[in-house]
């Protein structure tokens, strides 16, 4: 009876992995498509149009601390999955998460700067490999998920990050920032040549972030 009992504990445990697994493969399907169906960004790209712009992550004005890790970011995603065979809830609930992002810019291959300014976001990106995370860390932020002591132990964790100097591809919609006081060299050139362009998304339409390679780029 005890071995029987272990075993329908161990099928019930990788089922909850596996189904939360699904739904990460799920959402990362979701952005890359999105990625690859926007067309690249060009300085004639109308403003809202919904575009897709490739270069390097830097730093703006802060940044993050992923809970798990401790890395410094601009954008992170953390995970907590519940695991216990027997607690059928964690076979149907969405893994418990905490995400955060910061403004930042990409560096295009002319040196010019793109803003990404949102607070969603979709991430087509490989989460940090062989994640170390201590009890305190672990402890911390579920707590802030809300899980019981049991649960934060025996929860399998994942964390995502966007770390300055990493090549990524993000989409969203082109937004052009004029100047409301263009310098005298400024008003030499045309609107378009002076605007800011920046991505923005909304809970609605959240911004996709990821691999350049998968996204075409």
């Amino acid at each position: 009876m005890g071995e029987v009992t272990g075993i329908v504990l161990l099928s019930m445990a990788a089922g909850s992995i596996a189904v939360a697994a699904g739904r990460r493969l799920v959402e990362r399907r979701r952005a890359r498509r999105a990625l690859r169906e926007r067309a690249p960004l060009d300085r004639s790209s109308p403003e809202g149009t919904e575009v897709r712009v490739t270069g390097i992550v830097r730093v703006l004005d802060e940044t993050l601390e992923a809970p798990l890790s401790g890395v410094r970011c601009v954008v992170y995603r953390s995970r907590m999955s519940p695991v216990e065979g027997f607690v059928l809830w964690a076979r149907v609930q969405k893994p418990l998460e905490q995400a955060r992002m910061v403004p930042f810019a990409l560096e295009l291959p002319d040196k010019s700067r793109v803003i990404v300014d949102s607070r969603h976001a979709l991430l087509d990106l490989d989460p940090i490999k062989k994640l170390r995370a201590d009890e305190t860390r672990r402890q911390q932020l579920g707590l802030a998920l809300g899980l019981a002591v049991r649960q934060q132990r025996a929860s399998d964790v994942e964390e995502t990050v966007v770390t300055e100097g990493m090549r990524v591809t993000v989409g969203g919609l082109v937004m052009k920032d004029v100047s409301p006081e263009p310098t005298s060299e400024e008003r030499a050139f045309r609107d378009e040549q002076r605007a800011q362009l920046r991505i923005a998304g909304d809970a609605a339409h959240p911004i996709a972030i990821g691999s350049p390679m998968r996204a075409g780029s």
